[in-house]
């Protein structure tokens, strides 16, 4: 990456570069400071020598063509060609077609692939790792985006603690995109204040539904009753179908049974959260709420969940009651102080 923004700052470009990964907010980051860059100084003519072919069906032989063409009033051409699957298995003909076109690309050409996934074994993708740049654009770890949160926000002339920028990743989620957005409007909300509070965060920050999910199980894991019904029936208040609040409900606990069994096994929380597809924060706010219930207090609750969609499904009770029982039977399933 500071390869990457080295070259950025200084106008000096490879002819070939490869954006991938997960964290979508960094690959489109990118991708738009390349094309400042690579317009920069030519107002206007700038956008004359920008291309860009997206999506599997994308005209190949087109790219081709703008790849070997000359810019107009300009000492370079960024041709994008993004999200073509090119560099995944399937495409052969047309990857092998793609890595000999860019093993002689003119110098006033900047060829940039965009993708999701790209297959470290294909020729194209050895291609442009012996021509070119290739960038992977991984999800941030938890103190990343916790730097970068505290970053964003001093931009925006506010602070926020630590702990508050932990309390807005478990509302937004690690998204960047996400935590961007929720960002711009707490910056907004706060006016001429500068501290960003827990507070701020909860009265302004939309709370997916997994996250009321996860409170309406803290209420079940500390035995209160009303709190965890309070929190469903806000939810049908909100027009959420108690059959998907139940599928949800199921979700929770078998991720809170998973991350239990892995710690008894002596996996880390790091390995859990690995294995899951979890942030490692998520898995440590699981095995907090496992802290009320046994294994198999966990695997009775799934159970409870089960049973209550075959009784909706069939009509023996009414989805909004059978919910209500599973959050009752849950309760009786805590463990004794």
């Amino acid at each position: 990456m500071r390869e990457l923004n080295h070259e950025l700052k200084t106008g000096v470009f490879r002819k070939i570069y490869l954006f991938f990964g997960t964290e979508s907010y960094l690959v489109k980051l990118y991708e738009g400071k390349m094309r400042a860059a690579a317009s920069a100084g030519v107002p206007g003519a700038g956008v004359m020598n920008i291309d860009v072919f997206e999506g599997k069906s994308a005209d190949l032989d087109a790219a081709a063509g703008a790849l070997e063409t000359l810019p107009f009033l300009s000492d370079r051409r960024l041709v994008i060609i993004k999200d073509a699957e090119l560099f995944v298995a399937g495409r052969k003909e047309a990857t092998e077609k793609m890595a000999e076109l860019i093993s002689d690309l003119p110098d006033t050409t900047i060829a940039l692939f965009i993708e999701k996934q790209a297959d470290k074994r294909l020729k194209l993708y050895k291609k442009v790792a012996e021509l070119g740049k290739i960038v992977e654009f991984k999800q941030p770890s938890e103190k990343e985006l916790c730097d970068w949160i505290a970053r964003t926000l001093k931009a925006a002339g506010k602070s926020i603690a630590p702990a508050d920028a932990a309390r807005l990743m478990s509302v937004a989620g690690g998204d960047m995109e996400a935590l961007r957005s929720e960002m711009e409007k707490l910056a907004a909300y706060k006016g001429d204040a500068t501290e960003v509070t827990a507070v701020d965060i909860d009265a302004v920050c939309a709370k997916p539904l997994d996250l009321r999910i996860f409170e309406l199980v803290g209420a079940v894991g500390r035995g209160n009753a009303q709190a965890a019904l309070d929190i469903f029936n806000n939810l049908i208040l909100m027009k959420e179908s108690p059959l998907r609040v139940l599928s949800m409900l199921a979700r929770q606990f078998r991720l809170i049974l998973q991350c239990l069994a892995g710690a008894e096994a002596g996996m880390t929380q790091a390995e859990i959260a690995s294995a899951l597809g979890l942030r490692p924060f998520a898995v440590k706010d699981y095995a907090s709420q496992g802290a009320n219930f046994s294994l198999e207090a966990l695997k009775t609750a799934m159970r409870n969940c089960l049973d209550a969609d075959v009784d909706i499904k069939s009509g023996r009770m009414g989805d909004k009651l059978a919910v209500e029982v599973v959050i009752m039977k849950a309760i009786g399933l805590i463990n004794p102080s």
